[in-house]
């Protein structure tokens, strides 16, 4: 029916619309100052398919004047009080299969002394308030619309999605938490025996991912 939403060659026609719509929907939010700036620069960093291709880490090392601000801010204990974050995080983004095919042709055509010296760049240091600070805008970013939008893989993607129709303690987000590899391969028998539940109710929870 109608409800369906737009035909994939609309979607595609409004992708440069999608920063938009994002920050149409930041501007609607009361945030702070440096909130709203931070998350206009997240939504920079999302690709045409709303995946977040820059990690927070990678942010903050492109962006020092923010993250200046964001230390400041963290110095002088403005920041929101927020519950610590799993460092990994600072490091997650999304990562289509092409890229890395990619790099590894091009490493390959390198001597491998020349490859030294860019294996290791010094890491930012990120406190970690200042971690959960833009993690928790992204969060924010994360409940807009499209839903799913701001994710950093297809397993937080569907957890975003599931999380909004409000399936936080079903089956299905156990399922995309635990087994997602078992998911691709759509081995709904092995989830079953993982999840001790009937294949009737990982086949309906299946079809609700």
């Amino acid at each position: 029916g109608d409800e369906e939403g737009p035909s994939i060659e609309a979607t595609a026609a409004q992708t440069e619309s999608l920063a938009d719509h994002l920050v149409w929907q930041l501007d609607m939010l009361e945030l702070s100052p440096l909130e709203y700036k931070t998350g206009a620069y997240l939504i920079g960093n999302i690709d045409d398919d709303g995946f977040l291709v820059t990690s927070i880490r990678e942010l903050l090392e492109s962006q020092y004047d923010l993250y200046e601000l964001i230390i400041a801010q963290y110095k002088s204990g403005e920041l929101p009080e927020l519950p610590e974050v799993d460092p990994d995080l600072l490091d997650l983004k999304f990562q289509s299969g092409k890229s890395t095919q990619k790099k590894k042709e091009e490493l390959s055509s390198f001597d491998e002394e020349e490859i030294i010296p860019e294996e290791e760049p010094k890491k930012l240091e990120v406190p970690s308030a200042v971690g959960a600070f833009v993690e928790y805008v992204l969060g924010k970013i994360q409940q807009f619309n499209p839903n799913g939008v701001g994710a950093r893989n297809l397993q937080e993607c569907l957890l975003i999605q599931l999380d909004i129709l409000g399936e936080n303690d079903s089956l299905s987000t156990r399922i995309v938490k635990n087994d997602m590899p078992l998911l691709v391969s759509k081995d709904l028998k092995k989830i079953s025996r993982r999840q001790k539940q009937d294949i009737e109710q990982v086949i309906e929870a299946y079809r609700l991912i």
